[in-house]
């Protein structure tokens, strides 16, 4: 469980990764659930209202491989990694080590991180229990909310999750202040 103790002043801060490897769907996709414990109402809960995902996705680098500053300052620049969140975006990083930006307000360059748009498909008010599955299968990523896809991106570019293991990314954002990795038995979509 990570609980983000600012979230009534910051918007985005707290971001963990699975100690073990996620689960893998018949056909090789990278799956797991993270519950939703509690809100914030300081920022929009509605996605079609100015609300936003948490960043979800995945990493190749082990959590003992990891360094020893953890995923860095933003989740969606780890290292070997593709996340999905905010407002439907999804980023991959294919190079080993993690992209810190040092300029907030200048693009990321699309050689260090790779950046596809993508568009909400159903809306959501999260409330406490909401279960949110991410899933990586080849060239596209989703993260569905209680069952219901809410966001899909498909691109060649976003590639296929690795025969090796990838771990979770997971974070507390926007409205959603705090949040628990299912266990991945209970993972698989």
């Amino acid at each position: 469980t990570i609980l983000r103790r600012d979230a009534g002043e910051m918007p985005r801060g707290a971001h963990a990764m699975s100690l073990l490897p996620v689960d893998r769907g018949d056909h090789g996709e990278a799956t797991f659930k993270i519950r939703v414990n509690a809100i914030s109402q300081r920022w929009a809960t509605k996605l079609s209202a100015g609300g936003y995902l948490p960043f979800l996705g995945f990493t190749e680098i082990a959590p003992t491989e990891m360094p020893a500053t953890g995923c860095g300052k933003q989740v969606e620049f780890t290292g070997k990694s593709i996340c999905a969140g905010g407002d439907c975006m999804v980023y991959r990083r294919t190079q080993d080590t993690h992209f810190e930006r040092t300029e907030v307000f200048r693009p990321v360059p699309q050689e260090e991180v790779a950046a596809f748009q993508g568009e909400f498909l159903a809306s959501h008010s999260w409330s406490p229990g909401d279960l949110v599955s991410c899933c990586w299968s080849p060239n596209t990523m989703t993260i569905s909310i209680n069952n219901t896809l809410v966001m899909r991106v498909e691109d060649p570019e976003l590639g296929s999750p690795p025969a090796t293991p990838v771990y979770a990314l997971y974070e507390s954002a926007f409205a959603v202040s705090e949040v628990t990795l299912m266990p991945t038995s209970e993972a698989a979509l």
